[in-house]
């Protein structure tokens, strides 16, 4: 599971398929409210679930297209997993407009010299 800062929130961001948060029922959007009873504060979100240990089992409190959840998960291990964006050299329209999206800045012409 990834999250994302949003003001004062903490929402998820993305759920690995088979992953323990997907087995529980946790979708991208969710807004994380609360973790085994306490507030989550977006900003020391990281140190608080950096103590906790794979096999560890939290309850989450969330909102859901505004409705309040509650969900049970079993942490598993964290992935070390490292992503890297490399520019194509001949890219479709739609490829860069993702582009665009996932890094938020316009796609821009290489300039390449002669």
């Amino acid at each position: 599971m990834t999250t994302q800062k949003q003001g004062g929130s903490l929402s998820v961001a993305g759920v690995v398929e088979d992953s323990p948060a997907d087995r529980a029922g946790l979708s991208a959007k969710d807004e994380l409210v609360a973790m085994d009873g306490m507030k989550i504060n977006p900003d020391d979100w990281d140190k608080r679930f950096d103590e906790r240990e794979p096999g560890d089992r939290v309850r989450f409190a969330l909102f859901r297209s505004g409705f309040l959840r509650e969900m049970d998960v079993t942490l598993g291990r964290k992935e070390n997993v490292t992503w890297t964006i490399r520019r194509l050299k001949a890219p479709t329209a739609a490829q860069k407009r993702i582009y665009e999206g996932w890094l938020g800045r316009k796609w821009e012409v290489s300039k390449t010299k002669k």
